[in-house]
């Protein structure tokens, strides 16, 4: 994705690959200039896909209705207990990097 097309204080899901080759999401949130964030979209209460589209400014399943903030993948509301999964990430020229090998 570039830089370019993820506004500052917005999110995105970007289509990306595990080492082994497999497509998956990353959720990507926009902190500042120079900042981007990464996270799996698996929720973590029973794995299904969390998504940036929401009325409110944070990421959500539409499972069961949990709600991750976009500055740390915390739990804002459940029944989810635990954060999203963070990913290593840059703004490297025009593009927007994440390293889905590196979970922090």
């Amino acid at each position: 994705m570039k830089a370019k097309d993820l506004a500052i204080g917005s999110r995105a899901l970007a289509p990306a690959k595990d080492p082994s080759g497999k497509e998956v999401g990353v959720l990507l949130f926009r902190k500042d200039e120079k900042t981007v964030l990464a996270y799996s979209n698996v929720c973590t209460h029973q794995g299904c896909a969390v998504s940036p589209k929401s009325s409110k400014e944070d990421f959500y399943c539409a499972c069961h209705g949990s709600r991750f903030a976009p500055a740390d993948g915390t739990v804002d509301e459940g029944p989810a207990i635990a954060a999203l999964p963070r990913y290593a990430a840059a703004i490297e020229g025009d593009d927007i990097v994440a390293y889905i090998t590196a979970a922090e």
